[in-house]
């Protein structure tokens, strides 16, 4: 069981898209069974919280394209 607690939603999901959760994700995907995972907020969720969190990181990183021309 791993356990953490955050002290608002921001904090999480910046948590989320760090290199060390990264890695707890790699484990968790080399787990003989499927993970158990439970955010316990004010409402419960599950793995859509990590990718929601991910995907927000994705576009804030991705690089601006601009036009030559």
């Amino acid at each position: 069981m791993f356990d953490e607690e955050w002290r608002n939603n921001t904090v999480m999901e910046r948590h989320l898209c760090t290199q060390d959760y990264l890695l707890l994700l790699l484990v968790m995907e080399m787990s003989l069974k499927p993970p158990e995972i439970r955010f316990s907020t004010i409402t419960s969720a599950g793995l859509e919280v990590i990718e929601k969190a991910r995907i927000k990181k994705e576009k804030v990183e991705q690089p601006v394209r601009q036009k030559l021309f």
